[in-house]
């Protein structure tokens, strides 16, 4: 987790730069169109047998809609034995910080939920719980001030990582009223998107 954060801090001083400055968009290395999209329908792959596997690809990074630069990326996923897969990510971010960061973790099944329902261990005490559905697992946590959300999503052979941050000092708060009741809402103005592409490696 600390590693992650190290490099959410990297990315996220790229949203302190100056107005001139967020204006700006790197040239080229914008990711073609067919490689973001998204089938409309979950595809038809299974849970674990069809994403084990090494993957490499590029993470791109972008701040309130800015895309900001990417980085090499590799994920893999190996059973370990009976529900528990290796679940390492690691980013060529030496751009950002002084070396690659390396996520060393455990996916684990929990067998007290209902099926689909796995564990993010990170081996230094913290778990994230992972709830698959379709072919998808997606986790939300909070790290300090900020609120992360996680979807993992398999299309075929591509892996779709996405990590989404908002700080929970950025938001824009409005309210309603529907007769005698009042609600107030308090909405992200500002977000950080990890968007990594990768392919099944043979």
């Amino acid at each position: 987790m600390k590693k992650s954060i190290l490099l959410f801090l990297a990315l996220g001083l790229l949203a302190c730069q100056s107005k001139e400055q967020e204006k700006k968009v790197l040239p080229n290395v914008t990711p073609e169109a067919s490689a973001t999209s998204l089938s409309p329908k979950d595809s038809l792959s299974q849970f674990p047998k069809d994403w084990e596997g090494r993957y490499e690809g590029e993470m791109h990074w972008y701040v309130n809609g800015q895309l900001r630069g990417k980085i090499p990326c590799r994920h893999e996923v190996l059973a370990k034995k009976p529900g528990v897969w290796s679940w390492t990510t690691e980013f060529d971010s030496s751009q950002l910080v002084p070396k690659a960061v390396l996520k060393d973790y455990l996916l684990i099944e929990d067998k007290s939920q209902a099926q689909g329902h796995y564990i993010l261990d990170e081996q230094d005490g913290i778990l994230i719980d992972m709830i698959l559905m379709g072919n998808s697992l997606y986790s939300q946590f909070e790290v300090g001030n900020n609120k992360i959300t996680t979807v993992d999503r398999l299309e075929g052979n591509t892996l779709y990582k996405e990590i989404i941050m908002a700080p929970k000092d950025k938001v824009r708060k409005s309210s309603a009223k529907i007769g005698k009741e009042s609600f107030e809402v308090s909405a992200a103005n500002s977000i950080i998107l990890q968007k990594s592409i990768l392919k099944k490696q043979k």
